[in-house]
């Protein structure tokens, strides 16, 4: 059976591993620190997009040109996080953290942005299940808009599709946490919602997105370490976890503790 890489963009660390599907065994591991972000004093935490894809050379591509027998690659990163890139897909933002703060400065109007969306928090977590927040891509999209800082049109990356479109992908797809992680997605009509582009005063802007794939579909192709592999997964790091555990068919139900902590219940009783 065929051998496959993984990787996983987490917060402090960039960490790939090839498994053998034959023996289920790690055949071979790499990783680095995960680049380091820049602070800046209204409350910015930005990370060079450049610097990730220069990551996953440094652990997935290593591992491609030390085991050419690689067949696909497997990709879970953080949430929450987003790049603006013009039509043409080139990134005009670093990658915006989960931990960026900037929608909660106070500007010439006496209040900051999060306290002008407040008001719709209600709706917010009707459509997304989430709780309004700083550092949400939705809120420092909107924090953009209102300082004029984004151009009419302009494309959406999270983390995966970035890389794969650096990969040379030029339809990439995400798993749908990862785009409803953007607080961009409407989980009730399963849809990017235009709704939610209003709420952040996006609507009149042309936002190209990327497409939602499913577990086990391929979200794109990419050019790494001298091959050409498909990529699946796209996936958010703590539903990567739960989807390896067997949600949602073995369970229906997860309860987060943490990043590294999950615990998955499974029901016995038919109702």
């Amino acid at each position: 059976m065929a051998d496959i890489l993984l990787v996983d963009f987490g917060t402090s660390r960039v960490k790939s591993v090839v498994v053998s599907l034959g023996s289920l065994k790690v055949l071979d591991e790499a990783q680095v620190a995960s680049p380091d972000p820049r602070f800046g004093p209204a409350g910015e935490v930005e990370v060079s997009a450049a610097a990730y894809w220069s990551a996953l050379e440094a652990t997935a591509g290593a591992l491609a040109t030390r085991h050419p027998q690689v067949k696909a690659l497997w990709l879970c990163s953080e949430l929450h996080g987003v790049i603006v890139a013009t039509a043409a897909g080139v990134p005009i933002t670093p990658y915006i953290s989960w931990r960026d703060g900037r929608a909660s400065s106070i500007d010439a109007s006496g209040s900051s942005t999060f306290d002008r969306m407040a008001d719709q928090s209600e709706l917010f977590f009707s459509l997304t299940g989430m709780k309004l927040r700083p550092g949400l891509p939705i809120v420092s999209l909107a924090f953009l808009a209102a300082q004029n800082q984004l151009p009419n049109e302009f494309r959406l990356f999270t983390l995966p599709d970035w890389l794969l479109w650096r990969g040379g992908e030029r339809d990439p797809g995400v798993h749908v946490s990862l785009a409803a992680g953007t607080g961009l997605y409407d989980l009730n009509r399963h849809e990017w919602s235009t709704l939610l582009c209003e709420v952040a005063g996006l609507d009149g802007r042309s936002i190209v997105t990327p497409r939602i794939t499913q577990i086990g579909e391929a979200a794109g192709r990419i050019r790494l370490g001298g091959l050409d592999l498909p990529v699946f997964g796209c996936v958010g790091d703590v539903q990567s976890t739960a989807a390896g555990a067997g949600f949602p068919q073995a369970a229906k139900l997860v309860v987060n503790l943490g990043t590294g902590s999950q615990v998955l219940y499974l029901s016995l009783i038919h109702i």
